[in-house]
């Protein structure tokens, strides 16, 4: 489909982020709805890798702003 089709950009578009890597699991915990261009932007990076770069850098997208269901993710998989 065409963005116009879908209204907006592209990059704004709600989409599904698989926070684990490996191996793929679709429960609550490990699946969260985010915008096109942190989704595209973090591809399959771990979490605290991704938090490091520049795209979350200038968003200001790191452990201490995203939300609790991410943290807690990231306590529980990521051994943070």
């Amino acid at each position: 489909m065409h963005s116009a089709t879908l209204g907006g950009n592209r990059k704004d578009w709600a989409t599904i982020e698989h926070l684990n890597i490996s191996p793929p699991c679709n429960n609550a915990a490990t699946v969260v709805i985010c915008c096109w261009s942190c989704n595209s932007s973090r591809g399959n990076k771990k979490l605290l890798f991704w938090f490091n770069s520049d795209y979350c850098k200038s968003k200001n997208i790191n452990i201490k702003t995203v939300p609790a269901h991410i943290r807690k993710y990231m306590i529980t998989y990521e051994n943070l």
